[in-house]
């Protein structure tokens, strides 16, 4: 019994000098902030319910003048839609396109519309471009495939869906051409 209190007394003795050394369990590192703008909610519904969600976690404002949403239809290589954005997006804030013939709920969230860049169906991509550098900051499905109807595996599709960027992501996938699987974003 002496012997265990010892051994308890002897351990607690190295705790407090390991504290008073400094030494101190390491702290979790934190994500980097993202470094631009990326889709974050991607709504493909029936008719013309369709909306891009693009977010700013970067850490600062954005004028989001220097940035177009490009439609690639039916596996197109070129745009076959573009819209200009407009406005400063704050830092944590969302900006909303919709196609101006959506439901008037999702129109209600939208700070800008769009027919031509917002008027895709399940298995076309879209595509956010910086224009001051005319690369690309994200891509949703792949530029230049047709999938057939959406890409994914049921029920992760992109037709006849909303879908949000899983919370661990905080960069967009500015290489248009790779493979395209939307349980992965």
């Amino acid at each position: 019994m002496h012997r265990k209190s010892r051994l308890t007394l002897v351990m607690m003795s190295v705790l407090l000098m390991v504290g008073m050394l400094g030494v101190q369990p390491a702290k979790p590192v934190q994500a980097a902030l993202p470094t631009d703008l990326f889709i974050s909610e991607y709504i493909e519904g029936s008719g013309s319910n369709k909306a891009i969600e693009i977010y700013n976690g970067t850490g600062a404002p954005v004028v989001l003048s220097d940035y177009q949403l490009e439609l690639y239809s039916n596996g197109a290589s070129s745009p076959s839609g573009t819209a200009v954005l407009s406005g400063t997006l704050a830092t944590g804030d969302v900006f909303v396109v919709a196609n101006p013939s959506a439901d008037p709920l999702i129109l209600a969230l939208a700070d800008m519309t769009s027919g031509s860049a917002i008027n895709y169906n399940g298995n076309d991509a879209v595509a956010l471009r910086k224009i001051s550098t005319g690369l690309l900051v994200d891509v949703f499905g792949q530029i230049g495939a047709d999938p057939g109807s959406y890409w994914g595996t049921l029920p992760v599709i992109t037709e006849n869906r909303t879908l949000v960027r899983k919370v661990d992501i905080c960069a967009g996938d500015p290489n248009g051409s790779d493979s395209f699987d939307p349980v992965n974003e």
